[in-house]
């Protein structure tokens, strides 16, 4: 009699078990180009390392194939470290709740839309370097 009752018990456990995990939920850090790694802790996103970011491609559902992807909402500020030089396209498009980026002077190229409807961000970043490091690349048209 016992083991009927804990034979659900134990059926249910070992279904939750064999479940998949998105492994994208999972991730807190990863690689976003060569010699490029990004880390997401709370609300902040780090871009570090040297060289170029990849590109991305927008997807039309609002949301891009960047490898944060699924975690835009959670995103409220993204620092660039100093050594990447390219920030890629379509990178942290539908950041609905970013407002600050911080990008260092030596980014020297700002991909297509990276910044595509980030609603919250309001302004350029504080460097004084040149304007395509703006990040109001927000209202860009998704359109290749």
């Amino acid at each position: 009699m016992k083991i009927r009752r804990f034979l659900p018990v134990l059926l249910v456990l070992c279904l939750m078990l064999a479940l998949p995990v998105s492994a994208k939920a999972a991730d807190s850090s990863g690689k976003c180009g060569e010699n490029l790694t990004w880390t997401l802790t709370g609300g902040k996103l780090t871009i570090s390392g040297t060289g170029p970011m990849e590109d991305y491609v927008y997807l039309s559902g609002g949301s891009g194939e960047h490898p944060w992807s699924g975690m835009e909402e959670q995103i409220t500020s993204i620092i660039i470290e100093p050594g990447v030089t390219h920030i890629g396209e379509y990178a942290f498009c539908d950041f609905v709740n970013l407002t600050s980026v911080s990008i260092p002077d030596t980014v020297q190229s700002l991909g297509r839309c990276a910044f595509l409807e980030c609603s919250s961000l309001t302004g350029p970043s504080p460097s004084p370097t040149a304007s395509q490091k703006s990040p109001t690349a927000c209202s860009c048209s998704a359109t290749p």
